[in-house]
């Protein structure tokens, strides 16, 4: 299989980083409907046939990840923006 990552950091544009791996897909007793792909650390990709969805009653994929606290970062705070004067300056 083939696939790209690139930064996950909102505002951060990096160019995408090709990948390829010959991938086995993991026995299954049961023809399934939905082909399951878990990218996991490490570069490594794990390939499942499975009648349900990801996390269901059964599933032998991984569970789900866990964000790390405080993901996605926030942007950064610009200074705050000074309001134009909406008084009219006096007339001579």
């Amino acid at each position: 299989m083939r696939w790209t990552t690139s930064s996950g950091i909102p505002g951060i544009r990096t160019e995408p980083v090709w990948h390829e791996k010959v991938v086995p897909i993991e026995r299954y007793e049961k023809t399934g409907t939905t082909l399951n792909v878990h990218f996991l650390p490490g570069g490594q990709v794990r390939l499942l046939i499975w009648n349900g969805s990801a996390g269901s009653p059964g599933y032998k994929g991984p569970d789900a990840p866990v964000k790390p606290e405080g993901w996605p970062p926030k942007p950064p705070q610009l200074p705050d923006a000074q309001p134009e004067s909406t008084q009219q300056e006096p007339q001579s």
